[in-house]
């Protein structure tokens, strides 16, 4: 079950008030969650914790020996076996990212990857797999947070998943589809979705049982074992001192394997790493290379080329038709868009925040990029409006709340960022320079760019509104039923096209009088 499908706008707290009360009915709830620090909202709640070994060796005994126990398991998607009233309601709280500094810089290195969308979707499993240990076991499993729903809900990911796995999904979601419709509160249609199943109710057994039956388990990837398998052995000659030959052999070998840009950009700078001993310079050409497939790679020491964004063919509507059609549930639109939004706040981690206006920026069927993040110079974000107008935004969410104005020293990020756009893209391009700041007042001796405009608080808030109304309106019909033309109606009604949306959100900047 996924309660952010039943309602995408329904609380967090809805949801883990009711299965806590399923607890207290005497069953037996656990809750995985990625770290001890996502644990903190259900121990608030009453759940217990297991942190120490001897704890979780306890747990594992209450649960097995009596009912009505609440409690959360961090990082636990492997290794533990829930066997029957051990566990009649499993809870996966977030998406299991791994909480270790290299689990951190695989995410950011490797955004895109097909591998690590991979990884997630068999720990996923493998923590869904906690509380059914047999043919004839049975536990209801809920799915939470909204990076879950958004995994779970996007059609690339479905095929990451076992057979049977995914006609579970594909129960489950089509289950949610038809309990959003029905009268009563959110609690009462997350109970009748929970209940038939609690209570052995023959229909639904009977029901379950012709859908799971007949599942043909589908062949395994064995990509991964083949990388495996490679990296094993370059790492291996390298260590016996033939770092040379260890480069070229997985260089080779990535030749015979089907990788996405990421993935393959991830090796081939396994690659450069390899073959740095033997010859720096080589190492560096494969490392160019490989940040020519991935901008979030190590940069080469000589620096990269500026890729500028291309002009795509198509409208923005048809872009977001193309985005709105990557989901198999309308309600997973606005639980994607929910989450994005959320990131976009005065005071946020800045690069959270650049990075959730570009997504933002994509979603609305712009062309976008975090030019320095990506290549070390230029603006925070680059948007490629389809009208041919770029916006070159500098993001200053962070500033605190008690400034009365822009510096000088931020006015003048913005005019550098300017000059970089002019040199990349030309005096014939139209760039339009824009600052997100608490203030629209430039200090007595800033003067900013010609045009500039600002986005303030209140322009967040109030793009934060029409977007939001935007994906609710999107999550009406079936993503796969909407036309450009009523998409292209839908960007226009909300003040979302290009011409709309910078004159209703872009705020003039107070240049010194």
């Amino acid at each position: 079950m996924v309660p952010d499908l039943v309602d995408p706008y329904a609380s967090r707290d809805h949801t883990m008030g009711y299965v806590k009360s399923l607890s207290v009915e005497g069953y037996n709830v656990v809750v995985l969650v990625d770290s001890f620090k996502d644990s903190d909202q259900w121990v608030k709640l009453g759940a217990t914790v297991a942190r120490q070994q001897e704890d979780l060796i306890a747990t594992l005994k209450a649960l097995r020996a009596s009912d009505g126990n609440f409690v959360v398991l961090a990082n636990r998607y492997d290794g533990i076996d829930l066997p029957e009233d051990a566990c009649r309601v499993l809870v996966v709280d977030g998406l299991p990212f791994g909480g270790t500094l290299h689990d951190q810089y695989l995410m950011s290195a490797r955004p895109r990857s097909g591998h690590i969308r991979g990884n997630h979707a068999q720990r996923l499993e493998q923590g869904l797999g906690r509380g059914v240990r047999s043919g004839g076991d049975y536990c209801v499993c809920i799915l939470m947070g909204r990076d879950v729903t958004s995994f779970v809900s996007l059609k690339a990911n479905h095929d990451l998943f076992t057979a049977e796995t995914q006609k579970q999904l594909d129960v489950g979601l089509s289950l949610s589809r038809q309990v959003r419709a029905e009268k009563g509160n959110f609690e009462n249609k997350l109970d009748s979705l929970v209940r038939p199943c609690l209570n052995r109710d023959p229909n639904w057994k009977r029901y379950h049982l012709q859908e799971i039956t007949g599942v043909v388990p589908r062949p395994a990837d064995t990509s991964r074992v083949i990388l495996a398998a490679l990296e094993r052995n370059a790492v291996e000659m390298y260590r016996s001192g033939d770092s040379a030959t260890a480069a070229s052999s997985l260089q080779t070998g990535l030749d015979g394997v089907r990788l996405d840009p990421a993935d393959k950009g991830w090796y081939l700078q396994l690659c450069s790493h390899l073959a740095h001993s033997a010859d720096p310079a080589k190492a560096q050409q494969i490392q160019l290379k490989a940040y020519s497939l991935s901008n979030y790679l190590l940069k080469p020491v000589a620096g990269v080329k500026y890729d500028r964004l291309a002009s795509k063919a198509g409208v923005q509507a048809a872009r977001v038709q193309d985005w709105v059609r990557e989901y198999r549930d309308a309600n997973a639109i606005p639980v994607q868009v929910t989450q994005i939004l959320g990131a976009l706040k005065m005071g946020v981690d800045a690069k959270q925040f650049e990075h959730a206006l570009r997504e933002l920026g994509t979603l609305l069927g712009f062309e976008a990029q975090e030019p320095e993040t990506e290549f070390g110079r230029g603006p925070d974000v680059l948007w490629h409006m389809t009208d041919s107008t770029y916006l070159i935004i500098e993001a200053k969410n962070e500033v605190r709340e008690t400034r009365k104005t822009i510096s000088k020293k931020e006015v003048g990020q913005l005019s550098t960022s300017m000059e970089w756009f002019t040199s990349e893209y030309g005096s014939t391009a139209t760039g339009l320079p824009v600052m997100v700041h608490q203030c629209l007042q430039c200090e007595y001796d800033a003067y900013p760019p010609l045009n500039t405009k600002v986005v303030d608080g209140a322009a967040l808030t109030s793009i934060e509104l029409a977007v939001t109304r935007f994906a609710s309106a999107l999550a009406a019909k079936d993503p796969a039923a909407w036309t450009i033309q009523a998409i292209d109606t839908l960007l226009t009604g909300h003040n979302l096209s290009p011409g709309s949306f910078r004159n209703e959100f872009l705020k003039p900047v107070r240049t010194p009088q």
